[in-house]
């Protein structure tokens, strides 16, 4: 189960801290959704300089999807990503299940509260909540 959390974690934007929609990279390698980097690069516009939200490299003009430079679509990750949301389904719950979780009678206690598989589940996949 850790693993999986592990490999979630690296196929999480920094922006939005979820896993990546549509993935993105950046000229510096850096890998966003490509919502969440174009939403950074309109709040750049006045100044006209872009930046990387994680190495700070600039960029000039602003990069776009559909013109040079370009924010390339790294079908890679996408296909990674795909494959294990369809893993995640079939076995393990994702974060997104997190809730279903804790509403589950099954994952309570007598008390209301998470059981002991739902409280270790949560701290191996979200040490910081």
């Amino acid at each position: 189960m850790a693993e999986s959390c592990e490999v979630l974690h690296s196929f999480s934007c920094s922006i939005c801290l979820d896993v990546l929609k549509n993935p993105v990279t950046l000229h510096c390698g850096h890998n966003y959704c490509m919502d969440c980097i174009n939403g950074c690069f309109d709040q750049e516009d006045q100044s006209g300089i872009y930046s990387c939200p994680q190495c700070r490299h600039t960029f000039n003009p602003r990069p776009t999807f559909n013109r040079r430079p370009v924010l390339k679509r790294n079908t890679i990750l996408a296909n990674l990503l795909e494959e294990h949301k369809k893993t995640t389904r079939q076995g393990t719950p994702g974060k997104d299940q997190m809730g279903n979780h804790r509403q589950s009678a099954g994952f309570r206690g007598q008390n209301g509260k998470a059981d002991g598989s739902c409280r270790l589940y949560k701290s191996e996949c979200y040490p910081q909540t």
